[in-house]
């Protein structure tokens, strides 16, 4: 059965939903433009393993940041442990797909002595330098995406081009031109990387959490994925091992596709 929860924090709303009756607990974190249903394709694999928490990112589906401070690692702590009160979670494990790797590998850090896996879908969060993490601090931020705000035809057009080329499938196609489709719609990607900004854990440390505490971890990263592509993960395989890197013959739309259905089927039953 499907469960709504709200946490209220300060004069913000967070929204998450709730599936499942396992012990084990998941947490997952969407991907931009989406919300907590990202995981609709994959949940009934999802469900024979865990009860499942899906959030909805601030300024996605129904969660909003309402302060005039910036979000930070401070506010992201203190939201959590209303959460994990709430719910009586002593453990769990988080997946975070694209723009939610942010957060999952957030969590992982801040809680890691209560992390027991680690699953990345081609998720922003490992290391600097990704499109999100560029525009989430260069000054010129706020130009560039008012300038596309009134001007997409250059972007829209891309997108077009890279669907035509085989750089991106149908799917990735039709979703980025939905997701900008509207001045208003564009108005948002300003909104949510700067709630994102500091949702970025350095990397030694991020390895180093992950050794002391054991943590079991997986990256599913598509081998033709420009958005976020495979050689982010060079470090955390350097550091950890080959055997947590499963490459998909696939582009950044993972999360829906069978192909990454396959693969997060054969990793939990192995759990």
């Amino acid at each position: 059965m499907l469960e709504h929860h709200f946490i209220n924090f300060q004069n913000s709303t967070i929204h998450y939903t709730k599936q499942g009756t396992q012990s084990p607990v998941l947490i997952c974190f969407h991907g931009y433009g989406w919300n907590c249903y990202n995981f609709d394709y994959i949940m009934p694999e999802l469900l024979k393993y865990f009860t499942v928490y899906s959030f909805d990112l601030f300024a996605h589906g129904e969660s909003e940041w309402m302060e005039s401070e910036e979000f930070s690692q401070y506010h992201f702590k203190n939201i959590f442990q209303i959460f994990f009160k709430k719910h009586q979670i002593e453990q769990f494990s988080v997946m975070g797909y694209s723009l939610g790797g942010r957060w999952a590998t957030s969590l992982m850090a801040t809680y890691s002595n209560q992390t027991k896996a680690l699953y990345l879908v081609a998720a922003d969060g490992l290391r600097r330098g990704t499109i999100i993490d560029i525009l989430s601090r260069i000054k010129q931020t706020n130009k560039i995406i008012n300038y596309f705000i009134k001007h997409p035809k250059l972007f829209l057009g891309g997108i077009k081009l890279g669907y035509l080329m085989g750089m991106i499938d149908r799917e990735a196609r039709d979703f980025y031109l939905g997701k900008n489709d509207t001045p208003e719609k564009r108005a948002l990607i300003l909104k949510r990387i700067k709630l994102c900004k500091n949702l970025l854990v350095p990397t030694p440390a991020l390895i180093q959490k992950i050794k002391d505490n054991h943590i079991s971890v997986h990256l599913f990263y598509g081998s033709s994925d420009f958005v976020m592509p495979v050689l982010l993960t060079n470090n955390l395989v350097k550091a950890l091992g080959k055997d947590i890197l499963h490459k998909i013959d696939d582009d950044h739309m993972l999360v829906i596709k069978p192909p990454f259905m396959k693969a997060i089927s054969h990793v939990l039953k192995t759990i």
